[in-house]
């Protein structure tokens, strides 16, 4: 609190009007006979209601038994925190209870109720009668005093001290409230607008509180409403008195709830509390709802009183949090398989490098018309989608930088819509409407490729049960009023390629959120709610955009713009094996995978270079210790048992630090140009090895160190 900081001492009855609070007390008294009083931590009685003759006339008169009650004050003061309320028997034979009243986190005062017997323990007149002789009370009158103190069974306790546990509650938060509007109003002159504004607030917290409190009678009639009762019913607080929430015309729900609620509290005499939703003026509301009995002495139940309190705010930070612990479970699932999709490209980029490598060396040794050769071309075909796939696949879990260049989007739309074809039912009729004067868009191949096969997937989820029309597009537009430009894409020619389906549709709602993360309307475990945010963010990345349109039982259309290239491009043509570059020099290469080695070693050596090759970087190390001066460059890989690429990059160019290395990987996240080039190596080369790039990157080392 702020007083503590500031050195001073609170005192309860400068911020509490002790003298309001006493006739409250008076007339709670009166309304229950329950004897209650306040006490300050100084022990000055600051409000007491219904005291016990038998207290004030004799034991609190007495010095012996007075001394009693002290120590019982001092017993309930030292044990106010280990309960919600602590209860004694003192010496005198009589039972107290307390509270203790913590305004803000000091404690000021404590609540008492006593003296009093339990029902179910009788007095010991005997007792008393004795006590009366040794401190030399009238014993007439002192039994008349014992007669008169009240009695009552520990279920009532246990309600009366739950209210006053309440009303404590209430009366700290008031307090320090009054504490905080006192300690703006610093000047002494304020004081009295002070308190009196204190007051006001203390009259009318109960009446302003937004938790709707609301009373019942047997017959689910309203006795009492508070005014934010307005929140259920646009209705002012009088007009609920003497009606059931039937008669006011409140929804059937809410009436049946009310009236089963209330019966259960008065069948029980037990509280009850529920969670019920409701549709407001304002819209629709959560309420968490407490019906306690109200008891009368001889513990029946006279009305049931209600709290609501609105929980809406909290359900909806609670569905946030649970959306939140769902989208950190997909994260952690596309950690995995990131991680998945790494080891997956190192262990396949090996095994396709000696498929790919030896498929272009046998179409070497045939004739390029021969049955053998079309089938060795088709296998290189397969095996370059399997790379392609791969490198999706590290595009999808972010592992690998994608690479724009000129693209005619006529290829991408037909190689995938062939492998879309490869894989869905006959059902799925695919239809191409492709313009082929489109002019060459700057992408990456691999990212459309991964778009337009996210495309066509969903299509045929939408289209699985009923069968339908898968069809492709492509046409170059010009856009030019704002009108025509979707999202914020700037005037311009653009290809627009289209992708529809027949299939079951969406609603609006649904349509507005599919680029959304982790939205899906698949079943779950069938889908991550990521495939259109990707698609969102590649063609964004393209500096286009998409749009959807969609109608329930119609199916759906995608448009996607991607600008065309208006500045001169060029396009390198593909080597063909006259154009391989070779020579002569000393190549060493080292792999632990001996079919690559075989591989690359057949290569090079068709290419004129003369080849030492080593399974063990150990060996190789040995090897080139022993005729540092006999080898132009080594090519080596970077993944090894004992001894990885980096190295052995840096062993070799401590013997001889002139000598070129290519480190070669399958798949590495450490590992890149850059990287590489820290490591000591002078290029960086991924797998699988082609032979045109092998002889490009080979000779072109070589030729730099010259």
């Amino acid at each position: 609190m702020q007083s503590a900081a500031n050195g001073e001492k609170l005192n309860f009855q400068d911020i509490v009007d002790v003298r309001q609070l006493q006739r409250l007390m008076d007339l709670f008294y009166k309304a229950t006979g329950i004897p209650v009083g306040i006490i300050d931590i100084d022990g000055r009685i600051l409000v007491g209601t219904g005291w016990q003759d038998i207290c004030t006339e004799f034991h609190r008169v007495c010095p012996e038994t007075r001394a009693r009650c002290i120590e019982s004050d001092a017993y309930i003061r030292s044990h106010l925190f280990e309960e919600k309320y602590v209860q004694y028997k003192c010496k005198n034979g009589m039972w107290d209870i307390a509270l203790p009243i913590i305004v803000g986190e000091q404690h000021l005062a404590t609540l008492f109720v006593g003296q009093f017997f339990y029902a179910d323990e009788k007095p010991d007149i005997e007792f008393f009668r004795r006590q009366a002789k040794e401190f030399g009370f009238d014993e007439r009158a002192y039994l008349e005093a014992l007669n008169r103190t009240r009695t009552f069974s520990r279920e009532q306790i246990r309600d009366i001290m739950a209210y006053y546990a309440e009303f404590v509650h209430l009366l700290s938060d008031l307090a320090y409230n009054n504490l905080l509007l006192a300690r703006d109003i610093r000047i002494r002159r304020q004081t009295e607008k002070a308190l009196r504004q204190s007051e006001e607030k203390y009259r009318t917290l109960v009446e302003n509180t937004p938790d709707m409190i609301i009373c019942f009678d047997r017959d689910c009639r309203h006795l009492y409403v508070s005014p934010s009762v307005k929140k259920i019913a646009d209705m002012p607080p009088d007009q609920f008195t003497g009606k059931t929430p039937g008669q006011l015309g409140l929804p059937d729900a809410y009436c049946g709830f009310c009236k089963q609620s209330v019966k259960a509290v008065f069948d029980t005499a037990s509280s009850v509390e529920k969670e019920f939703d409701l549709e407001t003026p304002g819209g629709g509301l959560s309420f968490n709802w407490r019906f306690f009995p109200e008891p009368d002495e001889k513990g029946g139940v006279v009305t049931v009183m209600v709290i609501a309190r609105d929980v809406t705010h909290r359900k909806k930070m609670e569905e946030e949090r649970a959306n939140l612990h769902i989208r950190l479970l997909q994260t952690q699932r596309l950690e995995a398989i990131g991680t998945l999709a790494g080891g997956i490209a190192h262990d396949f980029n090996n095994i396709l490098s000696p498929i790919i490598g030896y498929a272009e060396l046998a179409s070497d040794d045939v004739t390029g018309d021969s049955e053998t050769s079309a089938k060795l071309s088709e296998i290189l075909t397969a095996a370059n989608r399997a790379k392609k796939l791969i490198q999706q696949i590290l595009t999808f879990s972010r592992q690998n930088v994608p690479e724009r260049r000129p693209l005619k989007l006529r290829s991408s739309v037909l190689e995938a819509s062939k492998l879309l074809r490869a894989t869905l039912p006959a059902t799925i009729e695919i239809l191409h409407h492709i313009d082929d004067t489109c002019r060459p868009v700057m992408a990456d191949s691999t990212q459309i490729h991964q778009v337009i096969m996210n495309l066509g997937t969903n299509a045929w989820h939408a289209m699985r049960e009923t069968g339908g029309i898968l069809s492709f597009s492509l046409n170059e537009i010009r856009l030019e009023g704002s009108d025509d430009i979707p999202g914020k894409m700037a005037p311009g020619d653009y290809v627009r390629m289209t992708v529809s389906d027949t299939g079951h549709g969406m609603t609006p709602d649904i349509a507005e959120r599919i680029f959304d993360p982790y939205f899906t309307t698949k079943e779950n475990g069938k889908g991550t709610g990521l495939g259109l945010s990707v698609v969102h963010g590649i063609i964004k990345n393209h500096g286009g955009s998409i749009t959807v349109y969609s109608e329930p039982g119609k199916g759906t259309t995608f448009n996607i713009y991607i600008p065309v290239i208006t500045e001169k491009y060029s396009v390198i043509p593909p080597r063909h094996d006259s154009e391989m570059e070779k020579g002569c020099e000393r190549i060493l290469i080292v792999d632990d995978e001996e079919q690559i080695v075989r591989m690359m070693r057949l290569m090079l050596e068709r290419f004129g270079y003369h080849v030492t090759s080593h399974t063990s970087s150990p060996d190789a190390v040995k090897c080139f210790r022993a005729r540092p001066d006999q080898f132009d460059l080594v090519i080596t890989d970077m993944t090894m048992p004992r001894m990885t690429g980096d190295m052995l990059a840096r062993e070799l160019k401590a013997i001889r630090p002139d000598i070129p290395v290519i480190i070669c990987t399958g798949f590495s996240e450490q590992l890149n140009e850059k990287e590489a080039e820290k490591m000591g190596a002078d290029y960086f080369m991924m797998k699988p090895v082609i032979k045109n790039e092998l002889s490009r990157i080979v000779r072109k080392v070589l030729d730099e160190r010259r």
